[in-house]
């Protein structure tokens, strides 16, 4: 049986003492979902404070409930390099006052077969767009309960559908790559 002694160094001593003085005066943590499986099941981001989902992963949804809701209050920033496809709207955003930051990146799809791709019933924040929406209806919605929403689509970017973009809110556009209306306006403003 050993008799050693272990003494724990200054640095290590001091960190000691300090740490619970550290943990009280840090924020709450803020968690992150990865999404790195496919799925026919419509998600919900509401629960964390980020979500990504994963290049070559498919999020679809059959029915009319769109294939991701992003709502509530606690998720602060989306951020898809995958799929996301929905019989209804493909992606419904719902958060009110709530800041957030969406990103559909290079080689991202966000798309709808009857609907909205994107469907903005409520926001305050960026959508940076640098894939494809592709909606039945308009590429991207924007309702009349949102505020300060920009909408960035970079070179890469491409926002199609029947009206590319259509909004019921003043909105910030900032556009590099292409909006395009297949039978209609590419952006129409009410």
């Amino acid at each position: 049986m050993s008799k050693k002694f272990f003494k724990l160094n200054n640095t290590t001593k001091t960190l000691g003492k300090i740490f619970p003085a550290l943990l009280i005066c840090t924020p709450a943590v803020a968690f992150s979902a990865i999404i790195d499986q496919s799925t026919s099941v419509p998600q919900d981001f509401s629960a964390d404070a980020e979500y990504v989902i994963n290049k070559d992963v498919t999020i679809s949804s059959a029915g009319s409930e769109a294939a991701v809701s992003v709502t509530g209050f606690t998720t602060t920033t989306t951020t898809n390099y995958g799929n996301i496809s929905g019989t209804g709207n493909g992606l419904d955003i719902n958060t009110g006052e709530q800041r957030i930051l969406i990103n559909n990146d290079i080689g991202a799809t966000i798309s709808s077969t009857t609907a909205n791709a994107v469907n903005i019933q409520s926001m305050l924040g960026d959508f940076n767009n640098s894939g494809n929406i592709i909606g039945a209806e308009n590429g991207m919605f924007v309702g009349e309960n949102s505020s300060a929403v920009n909408i960035i689509n970079t070179s890469t970017g491409m926002i199609k559908g029947k009206t590319g973009l259509s909004t019921r809110y003043g909105i910030g556009i900032n556009n590099s790559g292409a909006i395009i209306g297949t039978n209609g306006d590419a952006i129409t403003a009410t």
